[in-house]
């Protein structure tokens, strides 16, 4: 969706910091960062993407597949499905 706004920075009273932004649009649709999370990761990150995107989206990321190479298939609901957009 080219028309999406912006990802947020201000989130309530306080500021995303730069790298959890970074963290967070490294598995964001870069079209629309309101959409579901679909991605594939290195295992080790799975904590710090998990914050990003719950701070970004208020959604939950979970793991679906477990692959070679210490990798994982995650995905969340996104902002546009979860409760910060109702």
């Amino acid at each position: 969706m080219a028309n999406a706004p912006d990802i947020p920075t201000a989130l309530g009273d306080r500021y995303a910091d730069e790298e959890l932004l970074e963290t967070f649009k490294g598995v964001a649709d870069p079209d629309d960062w309101q959409a579901p999370i679909k991605a594939v990761i290195p295992l080790r990150m799975f904590g710090e993407i998990a914050t990003a995107v719950e701070t970004f989206t208020g959604t939950k990321l979970e793991i679906v597949e477990l692959l070679p190479e210490q990798m994982v298939r995650v995905r969340a609901d996104g902002f546009r499905a979860g409760p910060a957009n109702k």
